[in-house]
């Protein structure tokens, strides 16, 4: 029957080819000597079956009787090569794992820490990291040794084992401590078995003798810090205090100039009445004599002409006199109506002054309204001696909390900075505005005209 010797060398070919490729996959003595246990039983049924069909004596019940166990046998040798799957993967699985392991320990090698486990008994079971060529040692070097034979040159042994020992007992802990000349930090956990028993301890060290450095070197600059703040402070201090000194210094010489141009303002008051009251009265009571004498002795009356004339002059000199002391006219109508009668009274005398002003302006302090005449008053007396300009325009305006006074002439013009000694007008003017609080600003070139400009903040008497 030749389909039986058909199917009889396919199934010797396979069973033969199974094994081989189990032998070279396996390479275990224990597997190969079944899978060639399993080719012998495949190969009897195979020859049983090939001895039957050259006899020709093959029969039905025969062939089923046989196919069983030749079924039986192949399904083995199936298992088997599914279990080669298995174990196949099985030894990549192994394969990775090992692979990981290495490159995980190749990495904590090369990582600038120690890192090591113990036993219950603290001995040393895992060493590795790259910082244990400090320690003159190296990779698995330690193993097997115990912590106290580690340490024993270390001078923190003591506070090593106490740590290992609160680990063992489960606690985590960190703790710094030095070794030759280095500074390292280590941190401790308990190590468990699956079960959660203890097992020992896993600790890690790290060098931080850079930190340190860096630190100290910040500690250090901080506390040079402190001392340049303090010392800094204190120059501050001392110049605050020499600043308000000096500021107090100035306040009570704005106070005493204050007091001083008032009490010369009071004087002025008082001579002016005195003016007014005695010589100007005098005069003009001596004019009312002349006419009185001049109707009793008409033959004198050329004579009395005359003498009335130079009474009429007194009269006229002593009342310019007064308004050049004090005018009156600043205590009854204010600064604005002084300065409008004092421009006038230039306007008559040869000097065409423009005034640009307010229709009104409210009563300033006493003081204020003496400073802004005696402004404009010295600035058109200079203009007059020095600047030879025909024209003067004075601006008086006021504007929020301040009054602004401009004057500008366009005369010859001086160096402010050359202003001979002995000339005392520019320097009162400066004093007066500034013990007001005020800022009075010169500007002049030669030949080019002078500008004068006043900032005047408004208080009130008791301000001043």
């Amino acid at each position: 029957m030749s389909w039986i010797l058909a199917i009889s060398i396919l199934l010797r070919f396979v069973a033969l080819a199974a094994t081989v490729w189990l032998l070279i996959r396996w390479r275990d003595w224990r597997l190969v000597f079944l899978s060639v246990m399993l080719l012998l039983m495949i190969s009897r049924q195979v020859m049983t079956l090939e001895v039957s069909g050259t006899l020709q004596e093959v029969t039905s019940d025969m062939f089923r009787a046989e196919m069983p166990g030749l079924f039986v046998s192949l399904m083995a040798l199936a298992a088997m090569v599914g279990l080669d799957r298995i174990f196949q993967a099985n030894r990549n699985l192994v394969q990775r794992v090992a692979h990981s392991e290495q490159r995980l320990r190749f990495v904590l090698e090369q990582v600038p820490v120690v890192l090591w486990a113990t036993d219950q008994d603290l001995r040393i079971t895992l060493s590795m990291g790259a910082a244990l060529s400090h320690f003159q040692l190296k990779q698995a070097e330690a193993v097997g040794k115990t912590v106290h034979e580690f340490l024993v040159k270390s001078t923190n042994e003591n506070q090593h084992i106490l740590a290992h020992q609160s680990a063992l007992l489960g606690n985590s802990i960190s703790y710094e401590w030095d070794w030759e000349g280095r500074t390292y930090v280590s941190h401790l956990e308990p190590l468990r078995n699956p079960d959660g028993s203890q097992a020992g301890a896993l600790g890690v060290a790290a060098d931080i003798s850079a930190r340190k450095l860096v630190e100290a070197k910040l500690a250090q600059a901080h506390a040079e810090l402190e001392v340049r703040v303090k010392e800094r402070t204190a120059e501050l201090q001392e110049e605050v205090e020499m600043r308000r000194e000096i500021q107090e210094a100035l306040l009570a010489q704005q106070q005493v100039l204050k007091q001083l141009i008032d009490a010369q303002e009071q004087e002025r008051r008082l001579i002016s009445c005195e003016i007014h009251d005695g010589l100007v009265q005098f005069a003009t009571a001596a004019l009312m004599h002349m006419d009185a004498l001049q109707v009793e002795h008409p033959q004198l009356a050329t004579q009395f002409q005359e003498v009335a004339g130079l009474m009429q002059n007194t009269v006229q000199e002593g009342r310019q006199l007064i308004n050049g002391i004090h005018p009156p006219m600043i205590d009854e109508l204010g600064v604005l109506a002084a300065i409008v009668e004092l421009v006038h009274h230039h306007n008559l005398h040869g000097l065409d002054v423009d005034f640009d002003g307010p229709d009104s302006l409210d009563r300033l302090s006493s003081l204020q309204e003496i400073a802004l005449f005696r402004i404009v008053q010295e600035a058109l007396n200079n203009v007059k001696k020095h600047s030879t300009s025909p024209e003067v325009c004075i601006t008086l305006r006021r504007e929020s909390e301040s009054i602004y006074l401009d004057i500008s002439d366009q005369g010859q013009g001086f160096d402010p900075s050359q202003i001979p000694s002995g000339h005392f007008g520019l320097r009162g003017m400066h004093e007066r505005i500034r013990s007001l609080g005020g800022k009075l600003t010169i500007e002049s070139q030669l030949g080019h005209g002078t500008r004068l400009e006043v900032i005047l903040p408004v208080l009130n008497p008791q301000e001043v």
